[in-house]
């Protein structure tokens, strides 16, 4: 893979260099990037014809560096570099590739798509290659998650790095990961009104400094559905840390992890599984594949159910939901003497019933 030159980034200690050739994705890429750019540094870097190993940031000659490639898609190149005898691997938990094909060939996998491209990661070097199509049937934001989140995701998991499609949120000392498929915009908006700093909503990296859990902040936008006008409305992506003030933090804790199910239900629902089958539920319905050379289970769900408390939601229509449930799991006192019929919680076995109002006024007192 080589590049004639490459925009530098330091990912929370971490050195990249990536090479966009497309320019769909430049806006999305910068906005994404843009708090871990090299400012001093933003001259292209040549990488024609050096090995990996030798490739070092100014400022840094103990680091060794991540590298990314996106390029048009080029069909005879693409069939050239891709040997025949790959193994194809199992993607069904992994909703932002199961649309494609995942091959494996040692320490090299490809990912194939035809919405936006495919892409190559070598783990051994530390590097990707991404082809994008002229016409994907993506969004430019989802083939940026394609062709630079998901390979950047699996190069990090060797420097200790888990970055996973996950929400992260923060208040004081307490941060809670938020898990799941389900568009979660409302209920986010209501967070941040109660006070709560945003650390990932779209991505959230995941670090273990000093044995304890670190959520790290990664920029982002999520889908939000608005009225244009009467009888008019669609998705939009939405930066809620532009639209809320103050409300981006740079990192968090992980005290708690929130697993969404899918559907919306009569009554918002809480659950805390015991710590003994914390880790086998986070593996089922991990967002991210675990990419590695030899077939094993994936480290991090194990590592998170550990040091982390886990919970399974059910949630509502109402948007204020989720936040009972969290002052429900901050406060548990205050919440077994609030009742009401809105939100049946079970921490841990006990089941009790939560009124949101109360919690509110709770919340607005202290």
């Amino acid at each position: 893979m080589r590049s004639s030159a490459a925009r530098q980034y330091r990912f929370h200690g971490v050195d990249l260099a990536i090479d966009c050739q497309v320019p769909l994705l430049a806006t999305d890429l910068r906005r994404l990037l843009m708090p871990f750019s090299l400012h001093d540094h933003n001259w292209p870097l040549a990488l024609r014809g050096q090995q990996s190993t030798g490739e070092q940031l100014p400022g840094a000659p103990h680091r060794r560096l991540l590298r990314g490639i996106i390029r048009p898609y080029q069909a005879l190149e693409v069939r050239r570099l891709m040997p025949s005898n790959c193994t194809r691997l199992d993607v069904a938990n992994d909703r932002l590739v199961n649309g494609g094909e995942l091959y494996a060939d040692g320490d090299r996998f490809w990912l194939m798509d035809d919405r936006w491209g495919a892409a190559c990661i070598d783990l051994l070097r530390g590097c990707w290659q991404s082809w994008v199509l002229p016409a994907p049937a993506l969004c430019p934001l989802q083939c940026l998650e394609m062709a630079v989140t998901w390979p950047l995701a699996q190069t990090l998991l060797r420097r200790g790095i888990l970055l996973m499609p996950a929400i992260s949120v923060m208040r004081g000392e307490w941060g809670a990961l938020l898990v799941g498929t389900m568009n979660l915009a409302a209920e986010l908006s209501t967070l941040l009104h109660a006070g709560f700093q945003i650390v990932g909503q779209g991505w959230t990296a995941l670090r273990d400094q000093d044995g304890t859990l670190q959520t790290l902040g990664v920029p982002g936008q999520m889908q939000e559905f608005q009225r244009l006008s009467p009888g008019k409305s669609a998705w939009r992506w939405v930066d809620f840390t532009s639209r809320h003030f103050g409300t981006q933090a740079d990192r968090g804790t992980c005290d708690a992890v929130l697993l969404i199910r899918t559907g919306r239900r009569p009554h918002a629902r809480l659950e805390e599984l015991s710590p003994a089958i914390r880790g086998e539920a986070l593996r089922r319905c991990w967002p991210i594949t675990e990419l590695h050379p030899q077939p094993r289970r994936a480290r991090w769900p194990m590592r998170v159910g550990r040091d982390s408390r886990v919970f399974e939601v059910d949630l509502s229509r109402k948007s204020d939901d989720l936040l009972g449930l969290i002052h429900s799991i901050r406060w548990p006192a205050i919440h077994s003497d609030a009742l009401g019929r809105n939100v049946i919680a079970s921490i841990p076995v006990s089941t009790r019933r939560v009124e949101h109002s109360s919690l509110m006024a709770v919340h607005r007192s202290a």
